[in-house]
């Protein structure tokens, strides 16, 4: 069954993910260096579990799944926020408001919003990073294409003004920071095999060159900060 085929590392993985977020969002000093994984941790993991569709149709049934499992929860939460807080502020339930600051949040998926909203950034992300590789890799056949385009929009998203700057350009749903994403996912994907044989002896040497990193980062030496959800990655 699938759950005797379940690798066990990916919810290992997932778990260690998942209290590196929290511990990120702790206020300590220490927290930046979390950064560094925590988040592109999630779409490598992802990408590692992507599985090719075989043609077209395929292709669009799975874009319907992905749609409802990502973007109906999305915009139910959402809407429930938004008439608790609405409500819980003003005592009355105004739905022309109520509806003006649903549109308001849900445009840039609340990364420029804050409160209750910054976290939907990553369910609107991880649906365009995944519809985008899937494309990617149904339109392309050949690897080096896929990387090629994925090197490409790596590199836009470092270099294009419009896409950099995100301040002052309010990319809906993140999709700047997908473009970034779509090398973690594509590394996930395109390295599966590699990932299956890490083994102790990787593990440890990963851990000493990590420790290395945050020693040089802590004294100065290496500087480097990341932070997908304001799209910042120097």
């Amino acid at each position: 069954s699938d759950l005797n085929n379940r690798q066990k590392w990916v919810d290992i993985a997932k778990g260690l993910g998942i209290i590196a977020v929290a511990a990120g969002h702790s206020g300590s000093s220490a927290a930046s260096y979390l950064y560094w994984f925590h988040m592109p941790l999630f779409f490598i993991i992802s990408g590692y579990l992507f599985k090719p569709q075989e043609d077209w149709p395929s292709f669009m049934n799975w874009s319907v799944r992905r749609t409802c499992q990502l973007l109906l929860p999305y915009i139910s939460f959402m809407a429930i926020i938004v008439v608790i807080e609405y409500y819980l502020g003003n005592k009355n339930l105004d739905y022309h408001k109520i509806a003006d600051c649903f549109a308001f949040n849900f445009y840039p998926g609340g990364r420029y919003t804050g409160g209750f909203y910054v976290i939907f950034w990553f369910v609107t992300c991880l649906y365009a990073t995944q519809i985008a590789f899937a494309f990617i890799q149904k339109a392309f056949k050949s690897i080096a294409a896929c990387l090629s385009i994925v090197g490409i929009a790596f590199i836009l998203v470092h270099y294009a003004p419009f896409i950099a700057y995100t301040n002052q350009y309010m990319i809906p749903w993140n999709i700047d920071v997908a473009l970034f994403a779509l090398a973690y996912y594509a590394f996930g994907f395109y390295a599966r095999e590699v990932l299956k044989r890490i083994n102790t002896k990787v593990t440890a040497a990963s851990a000493a060159v990590s420790a290395a990193l945050v020693f040089y980062g802590i004294t100065g030496l290496f500087k480097y900060s990341i932070n997908l959800k304001y799209g910042t990655y120097s």
